[in-house]
């Protein structure tokens, strides 16, 4: 059996997922609760990269995995759909970095701590909400 699209109903007719792919390009699967709203969706984003997502009853993203070219990542959204934690592996012009990030309620990083080539002990550092480096361990080198 060969189809662009299979779209799954329960007993009552109502569709609970489909396998397919949508309008952007993308390729998975979603899958609905018995109310119809979308609560997941696993596949390969328009940008060809793998993509999770488990969606909130109200409709808004709540956590997220990603695996790009450039990052490997995990995010966790409030209720508001802002980020408030995110996992990252990251490949920059130096080599590997992986870092925790927590997000205060305007979605910016406010404590982070990272470990990377350039600091094998890892870096730990708050910003203020303007995302300013206001302290760090071990302190942050003043450049001139």
């Amino acid at each position: 059996m060969v189809a662009e699209k299979f779209v799954l109903v329960d007993g009552t007719g109502k569709r609970r997922a489909i396998l397919g792919t949508n309008e952007a390009g993308a390729a998975g699967l979603w899958a609905f609760d018995t109310d119809g709203r979308q609560r997941l969706w696993i596949g390969v984003g328009n940008e060809q990269d793998p993509i999770m997502s488990l969606i909130s009853r109200s409709g808004a993203p709540r956590l997220g995995i990603v695996d790009t070219e450039l990052i490997t990542g995990l995010q966790i959204k409030g209720n508001d759909g802002k980020a408030i934690l995110n996992v990252i592996g990251h490949a920059d012009d130096t080599g590997h970095l992986s870092g925790v990030v927590l997000c205060n309620p305007s979605n910016k990083a406010q404590v982070a701590i990272y470990l990377g080539p350039s600091n094998p002990t890892g870096v730990l550092f708050g910003q203020d909400k303007d995302g300013k480096a206001v302290w760090a361990y071990p302190p942050l080198r003043k450049t001139v």
